[in-house]
């Protein structure tokens, strides 16, 4: 990477780092669900790919809720595992991840506009 990204990639604070850029949870949240004050930035998550894994690594998210760490991973060509307790977000992450698999197959690249289906 160049030195202007490696630069803003160390920096001890993400300023870039899109907060609205998200999957959605509203879909897999019932009733008796707790408050969860923030959803994880895909932004966030493909930095971190980025930054401790290489293309083919494979990605372990022992918590992955809807699924975005893993559906990050197989956007940047890592493998992806994730498991989950609720099964509302396991059937959220499910359909997130076979929206990713539609897009890549369509050959799209720009994940922020998968983000937002």
């Amino acid at each position: 990477m160049s030195h202007e990204i490696w630069q803003r990639y160390a920096s001890p604070v993400w300023f870039d780092i899109r907060q609205t850029r998200v999957l959605s949870t509203q879909i897999a949240r019932d009733d008796q669900d707790e408050k969860h004050v923030c959803p994880l930035q895909l932004d966030t998550i493909e930095r971190c790919l980025e930054l401790w894994s290489a293309p083919g690594d494979v990605v372990l998210d022992p918590f992955s809720g809807i699924g975005s760490t893993v559906y990050c991973a197989v956007q940047k060509g890592r493998y992806g595992i994730g498991y989950e307790l609720k099964e509302s977000y396991w059937r959220q992450s499910i359909k997130n991840l076979k929206i990713g698999e539609e897009r890549i197959k369509q050959g799209h690249a720009d994940l922020f506009s998968i983000a937002e289906t």
